[in-house]
Parts: C-alpha cells; structure tokens; sequence
C-alpha cells in the first residue's frame, strides 16, 4: 500500500520534512521501494530514495497578501512568480456598461506605475472589433493567474485567457508597444502590485482579491 501510494504520484509533488519545518520541495521517488522485512513478519523498513528540484520554497511564501493592491517585499535573492486568484461578483459584472474594451488584469513594478503588465483584450486598441470586458468576464466566478507557467483560468470553466493576453510595459495595449516576452515577478526586495481598476471593480470585495508570492531559496 505504501509503495503503491509513493509511486502513485504523477509527476513532482510537495515534500516536507520535520528538520526544515519552514521549507518544502518538489520532489518524485526516484528508485524502487523493497521493504527489509523481519522474519517474523511483525516489522519492517524501507529506504526511500527521493529526487528533487533544487528549489527549497518557503513557507512564508504561501501567505495570502489581500487587497487590490499594495507592496510586497521578497526576502530571497530570486526571482518568484506570484500566483494570483480574484472573485468576481456576477452581478457587478451584470450591472456594468461593458464600454471597457481593454484594462490590465495584474501588475508588478517598483513604483506606483511602470512595471510588467498583463493587458485583457482581444484586439489592440487600433482594432474597430473589440469586446467589452463584460462580455468575456460576464457569469465567471473567478479568475486565476499564474505567472510562472503563464496559465491564465477562468471559473466556471477550463477556459484559458492566453488568446486575450498582452504583456506590455504599460496599462494601455498599442500595437507600437513592445510586446514583453515574460510574466510578471517578484524581484528581490520591495515590488508594487495592483489589480486592474476594472477587475477591482467587480470583485466580490478587497479580501477577495489574493496574491501568493511563492518564494524560494536554494
């Protein structure tokens, strides 16, 4: 049962031991598991032998900072991807004037503006065939961010964004900005966060609106 369990696991998953209680790993088991088995068969042992990833992440990184916006300070010395969840109040949505064509869903810099922006739209401003934010946003409960893959999920639904996502240096998406080929991160140190107005607008409350750092060190 316990090698049935242990090799059961697709893929990474999260390992924790009792002399780093603040820390935990991804790992998989990487060698077979033959139990050493006493001839009476009243107790046994077995080695297991696990490989992971290098990163030691943090516990401290999984904590919920709330609002639509605020500073966070990341205490290592790399570079962490946040993951951020934001619940959507339907009848906010409903009661709209869905004249918003495009807004940014999330942001991160070192001031109160600036930085890397992940801009919501289906065509550039240029474009005379935009859609309003209500209409894609209109019955969703929730949408979800996460910057170290880039997946980008809407509730309910598996639906992904990633045909409406920008990433520029700005709030407002022109087709002559360069397009940045990268999600937003935390950097060592004090970074800025915010929800785009309009997604705050429309959110269940400030509580509601959460971002998980996900720090790590080596």
């Amino acid at each position: 049962q316990i090698r049935s369990m242990l090799l059961g696991v697709d893929g990474y998953a999260r390992l924790e031991d009792s002399w780093n209680p603040d820390e935990f790993y991804q790992a998989y088991v990487s060698a077979p598991l033959e139990p050493r088995v006493s001839v009476d068969r009243e107790k046994g042992a077995v080695t297991v032998v696990f490989s992971r990833r290098p990163e030691r992440w943090l516990k401290s990184g999984e904590t919920l900072v709330k609002g639509a916006g605020g500073n966070i300070t990341n205490p290592t010395k790399y570079n962490a991807y946040p993951y951020v969840t934001i619940a959507l109040d339907t009848n906010k949505i409903a009661a709209d004037s869905g004249s918003i064509n495009n807004s940014y869903l999330f942001r991160i810099g070192y001031s109160s503006s600036g930085g890397t922006f992940i801009n919501i739209c289906d065509m550039f401003a240029a474009s005379g065939n935009k859609k309003p934010l209500k209409d894609m946003f209109q019955s969703k409960t929730s949408v979800a961010i996460d910057c170290a893959t880039g997946d980008i999920i809407v509730t309910p639904s598996t639906d992904s964004l990633r045909q409406y996502i920008y990433i520029f240096d700005s709030d407002i998406v022109y087709a002559t900005r360069p397009y940045q080929n990268r999600m937003p991160f935390l950097s060592p140190g004090t970074n800025r966060y915010d929800i785009g107005g309009w997604f705050s607008s429309v959110a269940v409350d400030s509580n509601s609106m959460c971002v998980t750092p996900r720090w790590y060190t080596i």
